[in-house]
């Protein structure tokens, strides 16, 4: 199977890598410190009742353990959920600007070209669509002019009337394509 290739970054993805494994970090040190300090407050209290609790002594600290693992995984969860907020609000407006253009470009609008602010993500989409824009528009114009010279040939009395019969209905189609390729620009 083939692998797809997306038009993702390898910074963009890195910044979100580095960002939840700073949450991981940040979740598994409060776990320590968490469990440092129950189990030491367990402990001090231990010594000073001078009893232990009836059981298996791995269970002693079992409580203190399962609470500092339960806020390190509730700390790594909103983390995460912080960092993928944070990514898609980032790749948000780039997207939501891309997928205008190509509207505006299925409207007809084949002059103005595709731009992202500096810094924003995707900017390899930018040129292949400009580029797009560019070929379209030089399209549009070349069968413009061959209308324009088809209509000249008609107007003039042309050739024989099959010909111009020929001739009236090749115009037609283009015509008729040079309305559906620029139908938005009117509306």
């Amino acid at each position: 199977m083939k692998r797809r290739h997306y038009l993702v970054r390898k910074g963009y993805q890195g910044r979100f890598i580095f960002t939840f494994l700073c949450m991981a970090l940040i979740g598994a040190l409060a776990s320590i410190y968490l469990f440092d300090w129950l189990a030491s407050k367990k402990i001090a209290a231990l010594l000073f009742s001078m009893r232990l609790p009836a059981g298996r002594s791995g269970r002693l600290l079992l409580d203190e353990m399962l609470v500092a693992c339960g806020v390190s995984c509730v700390i790594i969860f909103l983390g995460t959920i912080l960092a993928v907020y944070l990514q898609t609000k980032r790749a948000k407006g780039p997207i939501t600007r891309i997928a205008k253009e190509a509207l505006n470009m299925a409207d007809g609008d084949l002059t103005t070209p595709v731009s992202l602010r500096r810094g924003d993500e995707f900017q390899e989409v930018v040129p292949p669509m400009n580029r797009l824009k560019s070929w379209l528009r030089a399209r549009f114009v070349a069968a413009t002019t061959i209308a324009n010279g088809l209509e000249g040939i008609l107007a003039k009395g042309g050739p024989s009337p099959i010909a111009q019969e020929e001739l009236e209905q090749l115009l037609n189609e283009v015509k008729r394509e040079l309305e559906y390729i620029n139908r938005g620009r009117e509306n």
